[in-house]
């Protein structure tokens, strides 16, 4: 018989939503991220030997609006490359959107900006949750839209639920749309693997 969920994942999440976390060590972890991170991109850079600055874009409102460049954008990272289309700086995109994957938001952001963006120069919403380690060999609940299930084997995560399988099993969970629940009850031979979670970490 499957437990309630510990351990939710949500698509559209950041470390500081992290539930079961005090402030502090929330702080740590944003902290020991971000100065990970930014090796990352360093080493990716095609000037990381006389680097002095680097860029963080926000990529909604600030670079695209839906699925438009806004006109000043392109002009402005034009600056950012040399004649080769390297970037000057290590420059790295963010967003709070986390219904894809990196890759694909890199391919879509080199598209648009006409300049090539590599999914490590890439930070989406759940970016943070590969350092979740310890919960990686866990089962874990996820929430959300897009691959979901992709998204969180790409993280780290080997065994994952959706709120779809769930639903499935359990239909009278969802006690809202009266249109989804069936006229039979599911087979009680089907099960879902239990929940596993030290701490609760909820995704908004």
């Amino acid at each position: 018989m499957m437990t309630s969920p510990r351990l939710l994942l949500h698509a559209d999440i950041t470390p500081c939503h992290l539930l079961g976390s005090s402030r502090e060590s929330v702080r740590q972890m944003d902290i020991m991220w971000c100065r990970g991170f930014l090796k990352q991109v360093v080493r990716h850079s095609s000037s990381a030997a006389r680097i002095r600055a680097g860029v963080l874009f926000d990529v909604d409102g600030v670079l695209l609006r839906g699925g438009s460049v806004i006109p000043a954008a392109r002009r402005a990272i034009r600056k950012l490359v040399d004649q080769n289309n390297n970037f000057l700086f290590p420059v790295v995109f963010v967003t709070n959107a986390g219904s894809c994957l990196k890759h694909h938001k890199a391919q879509q952001l080199s598209r648009l900006l006409d300049v090539q963006v590599t999914p490590e120069q890439v930070v989406l919403s759940h970016s943070p949750l590969h350092m979740m380690k310890s919960f990686h060999d866990k089962c874990v609940l996820v929430s959300g839209q897009g691959p979901v299930s992709r998204i969180a084997h790409t993280l780290g995560f080997q065994t994952v639920v959706t709120m779809e399988q769930l639903s499935e099993q359990h239909p009278l969970l969802d006690m809202v749309d009266h249109n989804r629940r069936p006229t039979t009850p599911p087979s009680p031979l089907q099960s879902l693997p239990q929940i596993e979670g030290d701490q609760p970490a909820g995704f908004c």
